[in-house]
């Protein structure tokens, strides 16, 4: 079925009564604008409300303390009366904005009275739920954004630090590698059983390290086939005969015969004396 689209105000009247339970006529009271009324009418609903006069009362109250008659009463009467005008106005705005806020709050109160208490703590997990839940979207926004600009067409491959050098890794299939890691679980994934337990600890940790500490691990890869290297050509410059000597027959000048015997240490020769 498809969502109907009500009309703000509509909507707003719906919503207030959803949480406070209050009624149309509580709406309106509480939505009453009362800075469009003329300062007078401001200070008769003011006294309607806080005092108990009726409309005469109001208008005999107000007419003592606030009128006055430039050709009879003093300058000092005047400004007396404007003043004492102004300072009731101001307590009556101050009480009308008092008011809205404590009668929503008496409104609410009333209504959260009403629900048993199972359904308000279900209530209060559901909007602690939902915020989470946006919270959660929001920031999953932001990561995809950022990985976006990451994987852009002028992406080239990561780049790793090696002393003073940088290299960098070609990425061949760029679409593929975003779509993976644009979605943490898929690292985690492969370390977990069915049961969503971990079954590899020692991978996923050395994974998480590889991931924590790429630039050393490059440095130190790089050090590593630098002294091979090394080695190798010292080796090869050298040409140092690296097989295990062999056995033979060695024959002095007298005639004697010695046979030459290998042994498990290269420091230690064996001869046997040939009869």
């Amino acid at each position: 079925q498809p969502q109907v689209q009500l009309p703000e105000n509509v909507e707003k009247l719906v919503k207030f009564m959803e949480e406070t339970g209050g009624t149309v006529e509580d709406y309106v009271r509480l939505n009453k604008n009362i800075s469009d009324l003329p300062d007078g009418e401001v200070l008769r609903e003011y006294y309607s409300q806080s005092k108990p006069w009726d409309a005469t009362e109001i208008s005999e109250f107000m007419e003592d303390n606030f009128s006055f008659d430039e050709e009879v009463d003093s300058e000092k009467e005047i400004r007396a009366k404007k003043r004492a005008f102004k300072e009731e106005l101001y307590n009556a705005r101050k009480f009308f904005e008092t008011n809205k806020e404590k009668y929503y709050a008496d409104l609410k109160l009333s209504r959260k009275q009403e629900i048993p208490q199972e359904y308000q703590e279900a209530y209060e997990s559901y909007n602690q739920y939902k915020q989470e839940q946006d919270l959660s979207d929001q920031l999953s926004q932001v990561f995809l954004e950022k990985t976006d600009n990451v994987f852009s067409d002028s992406f080239k491959g990561f780049d790793f630090q090696v002393g003073d050098n940088k290299f960098r890794y070609k990425v061949n299939n760029v679409a593929e590698t975003k779509k993976v890691q644009s979605d943490i679980s898929n690292f985690i994934k492969p370390f977990l059983n069915d049961k969503g337990e971990i079954s590899d600890a020692k991978g996923y940790h050395k994974a998480l390290f590889t991931a924590r500490n790429a630039d050393k691990l490059a440095q130190h890869f790089y050090e590593q086939g630098r002294a091979d290297a090394l080695r190798q050509n010292a080796k090869e410059a050298k040409n140092i005969n690296m097989e295990p000597r062999q056995e033979g027959t060695i024959q002095t000048k007298s005639g004697q015969k010695f046979r030459v015997v290998s042994g498990d240490s290269s420091s230690k020769l064996r001869i046997k004396l040939k009869q």
